[in-house]
């Protein structure tokens, strides 16, 4: 079931499984951006298992079918009896459930302290007039350029940013300057050993290099018929962490 779109994040349309049983239509606590990140997240996923709720994106794989009977007989008999009466409880207190429906539609995602540029679009929104010509102009420029620009911007998301496109296209400037500083900074982020690690919107941790070759290492060790493809990105994937650790 459609339940409106997202208000703090205009391109996320929310949809409600009707199929599941044991399902309530209690309103979730929204996050307030000053609690404690965590306990925010874990008022989300306690919400999330009382009746899950997808966000999907304009230009998002899969697509909703109608309830059209030749769609709605293919469901099983449990599905399709879980969503009768879940339909039974939004009819017999319709109150609740719009109270439901603004709980997550005001839903906010958490605020994640030194959250990674990277994964930051949620919290600290989209770039402004400013940032995306300071960006312009680096993208523009010839490659020693680059570096001089690099240094003369203030330190922020986007000298951040623009400093890890060098980094990971193993454009590291030669002479000592503050964009090497910055590179090197990143460089040491992603490569052991892990005291200040990235962290993601949601405040989980991501990998490292070394960790990133480990999960390649046991995806190997599970011996999936993979198309060729397949096997052809996780060795260039390989390939590129590998390159990553040497600059």
């Amino acid at each position: 079931m459609y339940i409106g779109q997202s208000i703090p994040y205009a391109n996320q349309g929310l949809w409600m499984r009707l199929d599941l049983s044991g399902s309530s239509i209690n309103p979730s606590p929204n996050s307030d951006p000053n609690s404690d990140s965590d306990q925010a997240q874990e008022q989300a996923d306690s919400a999330q298992k009382r009746f899950p709720i997808i966000r999907k994106r304009n230009g998002d794989e899969f697509f909703v079918l109608p309830p059209l009977e030749r769609f709605t007989k293919k469901l099983t008999e449990t599905s399709r009896q879980s969503a009768k009466e879940n339909l039974q409880k939004i009819r017999q207190d319709p109150k609740n459930f719009f109270e439901f429906i603004n709980s997550h539609i005001e839903y906010r995602y958490p605020d994640i302290p030194d959250i990674d540029p990277d994964a930051a679009l949620y919290q600290e929104g989209f770039f402004s007039s400013h940032e995306k010509m300071q960006a312009g102009l680096f993208h523009q420029a010839e490659r020693d350029r680059k570096y001089t620009l690099l240094d003369e911007l203030e330190n922020g998301r986007v000298k951040t940013l623009l400093s890890r496109i060098i980094y990971r296209n193993s454009m590291m400037p030669d002479q000592d300057s503050d964009s090497k500083n910055a590179v090197e900074y990143y460089s040491g982020r992603v490569t052991p050993p892990v005291d200040d690690s990235v962290k993601g919107y949601k405040g989980d941790t991501k990998f490292n290099c070394e960790q990133g070759i480990e999960e390649l290492d046991e995806i190997e060790k599970l011996n999936l018929d993979l198309s060729a493809p397949k096997k052809e990105r996780l060795v260039e994937l390989r390939e590129y962490i590998e390159g990553l650790k040497q600059i």
